[in-house]
């Protein structure tokens, strides 16, 4: 293999040493799966361009350079002849390394397996033309080490797989997509310690996928939104989606909700959000829509401009636990029993200075709202505008329990539905302290009806059970 310059600093060895390890790791997962030969006889033969690890037993690696690939700065289209590398290093089950520096290319179609690493400062750039830089069907694709940047241009996503079983994503920036950063079409793999930003609609898009791994990236400073697992009709996905900063997300599409979430499930069940930190979204940090059995756990959230954590429409089955929130229009809300919206536990989240922050939406200033079938546990709420906790809305309230929270300084305490078709409500052991205009307050909608029912000798409608709340 074509040995690193001998002016190459000893900085730039170290990094390449750290990449070659980090490949050795990611191959590892792609070990068992077998690839085509491709049709054709590849070009040209490899005298100098291999090499494989230390031990003489790992991977095959080409030097993109062996095959006329250019580091040029981007002053010529090289699609081709990056095509043809590719195919060559498939037909070898090969790496295919790229050289440090700018190469131009736009619209590379490939339907087969892709592994390709990049030395330090590899980057891809599109073409002004491109309406994608890459689109790769079947796969399985190894991606590590490399820049793919879009110049704002393309109606296509930047990086677009489909029908991929096994895909591998490591340590690689995607930018300046006209569209989204990334399309998963029915893939299943891991999208680990990337940096996608500057999207014009989504960073990461996937659908219909199964048992992803997004994991440790930096997604900022998209058009429309974060991270998207969503299926095209409802069934099992099972993606993990762990450890990301998300932040930055505009709408710039409108609406009033599907666009401007930091992560947004849809239609996906299993789904597990753990340990992401979110921070400046225009609508929401995390948006479950018609999703069962989600998880949305341990993530720390602040500046939402609407509700931080969203569960919502026709799901079945959601835990939303040991969240932190801070400033927001409204905290976490598990709505749309009329939808079929129910079976909820919310419990353990801090949420803390939430007031409206769109004027146009009425409503808001709430720390947690919840309708149907659902816990409401052991929460600490703080400084809220309006209702700590709201139980049920009008008549969309059934089988729900607010016990063992500690709701300070908020407008009222917990606001419950008390009109006539509304189903039961057990309010038992909570503490509150400061509520101006009440502890607990029955409600209409979001008309308040009654007094203040914590009062010694307040009238309870009798689908209300209260017990134990201390107020102060």
């Amino acid at each position: 293999m074509k040995g690193i310059s001998r002016h190459t600093s000893d900085e730039d060895k170290s990094a390449f040493a750290r990449q070659r390890r980090r490949f050795l790791h990611g191959l590892a997962g792609l070990a068992g799966l077998g690839v085509g030969v491709l049709s054709g006889s590849p070009e040209p033969v490899l005298a100098r361009g291999r090499r494989r690890d230390d031990a003489g037993t790992g991977p095959l690696f080409i030097e993109a350079e062996s095959f006329g690939v250019r580091a040029d700065g981007g002053r010529r289209d090289q699609t081709a002849v990056l095509l043809r590398a590719l195919k060559a290093a498939a037909y070898r089950k090969a790496v295919l390394l790229l050289p440090s520096g700018t190469i131009r290319i736009g619209n590379l179609e490939l339907s087969a397996p892709v592994r390709m690493a990049g030395r330090p400062g590899a980057r891809l750039l599109a073409t002004k033309s491109a309406d994608f830089l890459m689109h790769v069907r079947k796969g399985p694709v190894l991606l590590q080490d490399i820049e793919l940047d879009g110049q704002h241009a393309g109606k296509d996503p930047l990086l677009w797989l489909e029908r991929v079983p096994d895909l591998r994503i490591e340590h690689c920036r995607i930018r300046r997509a006209g569209a989204d950063g990334i399309k998963l079409d029915s893939c299943s793999g891991t999208i680990r310690e990337c940096r996608i930003e500057a999207a014009g609609k989504a960073g990461l898009f996937s659908i219909d996928g199964r048992d992803l791994r997004i994991m440790g990236n930096n997604v900022r400073n998209c058009g429309d939104n974060g991270i998207l697992v969503w299926q095209s009709k409802k069934r099992e996905d099972g993606s993990l989606i762990s450890g990301n900063v998300i932040e930055n997300i505009r709408a710039d599409s409108g609406g009033d909700g599907p666009y401007g979430n930091g992560i947004n499930v849809f239609r996906a069940a299993g789904v597990r959000v753990v340990d992401n930190r979110i921070r400046r979204c225009a609508f929401s940090a995390v948006r479950n829509n018609s999703s069962d059995d989600c998880v949305i756990a341990r993530n720390v959230i602040s500046d939402m401009k609407e509700v931080a954590i969203f569960v919502e429409f026709a799901f079945r089955g959601a835990v939303v636990s040991d969240n932190i929130i801070e400033n927001a229009s409204a905290g976490i809300s598990v709505t749309n029993l009329d939808e079929g919206g129910h079976f909820a536990v919310v419990k353990g989240n801090v949420v803390r200075n939430m007031r409206p922050r769109i004027s146009s939406r009425d409503g808001l200033g709430y720390g947690i709202a919840v309708e149907a079938d659902t816990s409401v546990t052991g929460n600490a709420i703080e400084v809220v505008s309006g209702i700590g906790i709201a139980l049920g809305w009008g008549p969309y309230m059934r089988n729900v329990v607010a016990s063992a929270n500690v709701i300070r300084r908020c407008g009222v305490g917990i606001g419950v539905s008390a009109v006539r078709d509304a189903g039961n409500a057990v309010i038992t052991s909570n503490v509150i302290a400061g509520a101006r205009a009440g502890a607990i307050i029955g409600y209409d909608h979001d008309k308040p009806i009654t007094g203040d029912l914590s009062r010694s000798g307040a009238r309870v409608p009798g689908n209300i059970t209260l017990a134990n709340n201390r107020v102060s």
